[in-house]
C-alpha cells in the first residue's frame, strides 16, 4: 500500500524551515572524512489557484398574504371578464333578435329626415298594366322623385306608353310635376287606338285610306300642340284644393296640415315610434336572404297574434298627438284604423318583407305584394331605403297653375272629365 502524499501546505512550510544555503555551511577539516552528500529531494509541485470568490445572495422572504392577495385581484378580474362577456353576448343576441330588430327598424322610421329611395311599382289588371320605376330623396325642407313610366291600356290599345316624370314637394303641401315626352306619348296613343278599332273590325287599309290615316293623325296633332306645348316638359304647380269639392278641401286642409305638423315635429314622430316600438304588430314570420346590406324577414299578417297586436297599436296610436289630429279631421276615424279581413275591397294573398340593418336598427328596404279582391289586379311594391344627407333639393319656380293649363283643352271642364280619346276622321274611314 502506498504511502500518503503529503498535503502541498505542509510541504511548503518543512522546504521553508530545513532549506539552508551553501555559504551558511561549515567548511569540512582536513582530517574529517567527506560524506557522499544525499540526493536531492524530489520538487514539490506547486498549489492549485484558489477559486474566485462567488458572493452570496439571500433570497428574499416571501409573503403568503401579498400572494393571496394578487390570487384574489386576478379571480375578481377574471370574474368581472366573464360577466361582461356574458352580458356583452346577452345583449348581442337581444339586439339582433329579428323581433327586435324589425320593431325599432319600424318605429326608427318615423325619425328619419332625410333618406334616398330607389324602387318599383307595377300593378297588373285585366283592364291597364302600370310599372314605375322610381327614384326619390327628401330632407326636411322637401322631396323629389323622379318616375319612369310605362303603361299599357288593354282595353283601348295594344301598345305601351312610356314616358318620364318628375316631381318637387315642399313640407308646406306644395306640389310641382313635369312630364317629358308628351307629345310621342299623344302620337303613340292616337295610333294605337286606330289601329286595334280597325283590327277588331277586320278591316284592311288600302293605300288611299292609309294616307287619310295620317292626314287625321296630323289634324289631330294640330289640334292638341297648343295644350301639348304647355305641358310637355314644363313645371306645372298642383293644387289638390282645385279638383275637390268645398267640403272635401277643408278635409283634405286638414289632413295636410296634420301632416304637415307631424313631418316638422321631431317629438310628434317619437311619440308615434314609441307607441309602435310598444304595440308592435309586425310579427317575423321567417328569414328571407339579404338585400342592401341588410338581414330581411318575412313578416306574419294573418295570425291571430298579428291582429291583436295592431288593434293595441291602434288604440295607443288615437293617443298620440298626430293621432289626435287625424281624428279630428275625418269622422270615421275608427274605421281608419281597423283591419278588416272581409273587406271587399281589400287585398288578399298579402306578403311583406322588411329588411333592417341589424347593428343600427334602421329600415333598409321592404316588399309589399298582393291581390285585389275587387278586380284581381296584382300589386307589388319594392323599395330600397338609405337614410343619410340627401343634399338641397330645389323648388321649380314660375311654374304654370296644372288645373288651368288642363282646362285650355278643349272639352275638358273642371267637372272631372278624362282627356277624349282621339276619333277625328275614324269614321270616314269605314263608312
Amino acid at each position: 500500500m502506498s504511502a500518503k502524499k503529503p498535503k502541498s501546505t505542509k510541504s511548503t512550510k518543512t522546504t521553508k524551515s530545513t532549506k539552508t544555503t551553501k555559504s551558511q555551511l561549515p567548511a569540512p577539516s582536513a582530517s574529517a572524512p567527506v560524506e557522499e552528500s544525499a540526493p536531492a529531494a524530489a520538487p514539490t509541485p506547486a498549489p492549485a489557484p484558489a477559486p474566485a470568490a462567488v458572493p452570496v445572495v439571500t433570497p428574499p422572504l416571501k409573503n403568503p398574504n401579498r400572494k393571496k392577495r394578487t390570487g384574489l385581484v386576478v379571480g375578481v378580474i377574471s370574474l368581472l371578464v366573464a360577466v361582461l362577456l356574458v352580458a356583452g353576448a346577452a345583449y348581442f343576441l337581444w339586439w339582433q333578435n329579428p323581433s327586435r330588430v324589425v320593431a325599432d327598424a319600424i318605429a326608427n322610421s318615423f325619425s328619419i329626415e332625410e333618406v334616398a329611395t330607389k324602387g318599383t311599382i307595377s300593378i297588373d289588371s285585366s283592364e291597364m298594366k302600370i310599372e314605375a320605376d322610381i327614384k326619390s330623396a327628401s330632407n326636411k325642407e322637401a322631396g323629389k322623385a323622379d318616375v319612369d313610366m310605362k303603361i299599357t291600356p288593354r282595353t283601348q290599345i295594344d301598345k305601351t306608353l312610356s314616358f318620364e316624370m318628375k316631381s318637387v314637394y315642399t313640407r308646406d303641401g306644395e306640389l310641382y310635376i313635369n312630364v317629358d315626352g308628351v307629345e310621342e306619348l299623344f302620337e303613340e296613343f292616337f295610333s294605337a287606338a286606330m289601329e286595334k278599332s280597325l283590327r277588331q273590325r277586320s278591316y284592311t287599309l288600302t293605300l288611299s285610306q292609309r294616307q287619310q290615316l295620317e292626314v287625321a293623325k296630323r289634324q289631330f296633332m294640330a289640334k292638341f300642340k297648343p295644350f301639348v306645348d304647355k305641358l310637355d316638359g314644363k313645371w306645372l304647380e298642383v293644387k289638390s284644393e282645385d279638383f275637390k269639392s268645398s267640403s272635401s278641401t277643408d278635409e283634405n286642409s286638414c289632413f295636410n296640415e296634420a301632416i304637415k305638423s307631424f313631418v316638422k315635429d321631431k317629438a310628434m314622430r317619437e311619440e308615434v315610434g314609441k307607441a309602435y316600438r310598444e304595440n308592435a304588430f309586425l310579427k317575423v314570420k321567417k328569414s328571407v336572404a339579404d338585400r342592401n346590406g341588410a338581414k330581411g324577414f318575412e313578416i306574419d299578417l294573418k295570425s291571430q297574434e298579428t291582429k291583436d297586436a295592431a288593434k293595441k297599436f291602434s288604440k295607443a296610436f288615437k293617443e298620440t298627438e298626430f293621432g289626435k289630429k287625424i281624428e279630428k279631421c275625418d269622422k270615421k276615424s275608427d274605421n281608419k284604423y281597423s283591419s278588416d279581413s272581409d273587406d271587399e275591397k281589400g287585398m288578399e294573398d298579402v306578403t311583406l318583407k322588411v329588411w333592417a340593418d341589424p347593428f343600427s336598427h334602421q329600415i333598409r328596404a321592404f316588399e309589399l305584394s298582393g291581390k285585389s279582391k275587387k278586380d284581381d289586379a296584382k300589386v307589388k311594391i319594392s323599395f330600397d331605403i338609405n337614410p343619410g344627407k340627401v343634399g338641397k333639393i330645389e323648388v321649380p319656380e314660375d311654374a304654370d297653375n296644372f288645373k288651368e293649363v288642363i282646362e285650355s283643352l278643349n272639352g275638358y271642364n273642371s267637372g272631372g272629365r278624362s282627356l277624349p280619346l282621339p276619333i277625328v276622321g275614324i269614321r270616314s274611314l269605314y263608312t
